[in-house]
């Protein structure tokens, strides 16, 4: 099962205060079940909970709280449940036409930023894709004395004919050798794969 943000925030508060989930639900008022699909992302979380929770675990040892602590503590379970929610129902019966549209702004502004973001990831992707493969041919032509010349394959009957034709190619026991690196490479007839001469 996926742990949420908030769940992580309701662990460290109870590891801290060396609690069970059991024991976190009994001191806010709840069962260990609520507090479960809480922590799973199934029930709502209310402010009340959230308030709750930060009333209660703010200061180090779980008896009350001290303003900064539980501004700091109620910050960081907000942010943690906003980060949890995956998607919002929102009603707008009754509300007036400049709320809906500041709502309406904000549904158009955020899915514009999630269309931007998963356009970039792509680009993103492809470019590593593209430079991924631009290196893999770049390794395979380094030993070209050319830049960029293209493997060729050389078989046994055109080793005669290329040692008298370069001098600096020489045939090492019964294996061509090209010296200084050609992009060249050797198949006998007998073996599927080549060897790189160079």
């Amino acid at each position: 099962m996926a742990t949420t943000p908030l769940a992580k925030e309701l662990r460290i508060i109870r590891i801290k205060h060396d609690l069970s989930r059991a024991q976190m639900a009994r001191d806010l008022g709840i069962s260990d079940r609520v507090l479960a699909l809480i922590e799973q992302g199934q029930s709502e979380v209310t402010d009340e909970f959230l308030t709750s929770v930060a009333n209660r675990y703010a200061d180090g040892d779980g008896t009350g709280t001290t303003q900064g602590n539980y501004i700091l503590l109620l910050g960081k379970l907000s942010v943690a449940h906003a980060n949890s929610v995956k998607s919002i129902t929102f009603d707008m019966t009754g509300l007036n036409q400049e709320q809906r549209l500041r709502i309406m702004h904000l549904k158009n502004t955020t899915d514009r930023e999630q269309k931007i973001k998963l356009e970039e990831e792509k680009l993103a992707k492809k470019l590593e894709k593209e430079n991924r493969a631009k290196e893999r041919r770049n390794k395979k032509n380094e030993g070209s004395a050319i830049e960029g010349l293209p493997e060729v394959n050389i078989y046994k009957e055109d080793l005669a004919m290329i040692s008298e034709t370069y001098p600096e190619f020489e045939e090492d026991a019964g294996k061509p050798v090209f010296k200084g690196g050609s992009g060249l490479r050797y198949v006998d007839d007998a073996v599927d794969d080549g060897v790189r001469l160079g």
